[in-house]
C-alpha cells in the first residue's frame, strides 16, 4: 500500500517508472484526481453519494486503488472502485482508467461512451487524448507525468482545478 506521505504529496510526479512502484503512483494519482475535478451538480443524487472509479484492464492498479480507497473519502464522499469490461458498466462512473493492456477496440468504445457523460477518462496510451481521454499518463524520465485535454473536459461540463493543471506536463486547450 502507498505511504500516506505520497497521497498528500502533489508535484511533478513522484517515483520510479518501473514495476510495482509505478502502479502505486498511478493509483494514488487517480485517487487524488477526484479532488481536483468539479462535476455538474446533477452528477450526484445526494451530498454523500460515492465517487465511482472504474478500471479497464490494469489489475495491479485496480488492486492498489481498492486498498487506497477502502478507508478514505474524497470531499466527504466514499470512493467505490470496480472493474469494467464493457460500455454498459460505465453508468454512474466519475473516473475511468483504461490500462495499456486493454485491447484497442475496447479502449475506443469506452472512450466514446465516456465522452457522452461526465466521466474523467484517464489512459496510458498517447493516442487517446484526441479520442476523448481527459488525462494521459506518460513517462517523464524516471517519473510519471500526465497531459490534460481541457477541450475534452469542457465538452463534458467538467471543471479541472488550476492546481491540477499546474502540475500537468502539458495542458491542451484545443485539440491535442
Amino acid at each position: 500500500m502507498l505511504p500516506i506521505l505520497l497521497l498528500g504529496f502533489w508535484g511533478p510526479v513522484c517515483a520510479a517508472q518501473t514495476g510495482m512502484m509505478a502502479q502505486q503512483v498511478k493509483a494514488a494519482m487517480l485517487y487524488k484526481f477526484l479532488g481536483y475535478v468539479e462535476w455538474p451538480p446533477e452528477t450526484f443524487a445526494t451530498p454523500s453519494a460515492p465517487y465511482t472509479i472504474a478500471v479497464a484492464g490494469a489489475p495491479d492498479i485496480r488492486n492498489e486503488l481498492l486498498q487506497v480507497a477502502s478507508s478514505r473519502s474524497v470531499s466527504n464522499r466514499p470512493v467505490i472502485v470496480r472493474n469494467i469490461t464493457s460500455t454498459r458498466d460505465l453508468e454512474g462512473v466519475h473516473l475511468l482508467f483504461i490500462g495499456e493492456d486493454t485491447p484497442a477496440r475496447i479502449r475506443e468504445r469506452l472512450l466514446k461512451r465516456a465522452s457522452q457523460q461526465a466521466t474523467v477518462a484517464v489512459t496510458e496510451s498517447d493516442t487517446d487524448l484526441p479520442r476523448g481521454a481527459i488525462i494521459h499518463f506518460h513517462p517523464v524520465g524516471e517519473r510519471i507525468g500526465f497531459d490534460v485535454s481541457l477541450e475534452n473536459a469542457h465538452a463534458r461540463n467538467l471543471k479541472l482545478s488550476a492546481r491540477l493543471l499546474a502540475v500537468a506536463t502539458r495542458v491542451y486547450r484545443g485539440a491535442p
